[in-house]
């Protein structure tokens, strides 16, 4: 299921942008990022969900960063157990960070 969100689609009509990774999609991306929050807080959990979904953020990290999946990035950073996860790919990605910014 996960490969499917790192398709590029057009999913607004009245955007101009041109198609995006699905990762970025507004209802997409707030259902991977309360799904990363659960297994977040579950105990005894191997985080195998999150760690596959950081795997296609990290391959598709540019196009992430600048869409709405950057939240799930932050989803991933507000829990110590998903931050050993993201933290040591976000510092390699600083340069790029602060050129979207």
């Amino acid at each position: 299921m996960l490969h499917v969100v790192s398709k590029k689609e057009n999913y607004d009509e009245n955007d101009k942008v041109g198609p995006q990774i699905l990762l970025g999609h507004p209802d997409i991306h707030r259902a991977l990022k309360e799904l990363v929050k659960i297994e977040a807080e579950l105990d005894n959990n191997d985080l195998q969900f999150s760690t596959k979904l950081f795997e296609i953020i990290k391959k598709n990290m540019e196009q992430c960063l600048s869409t709405r999946a950057t939240w799930i990035i932050v989803e991933m950073l507000e829990h110590d157990n998903t931050k050993k996860i993201v933290l040591e790919q976000l510092k390699k990605q600083i340069p790029k960070i602060k050129e979207l910014v």
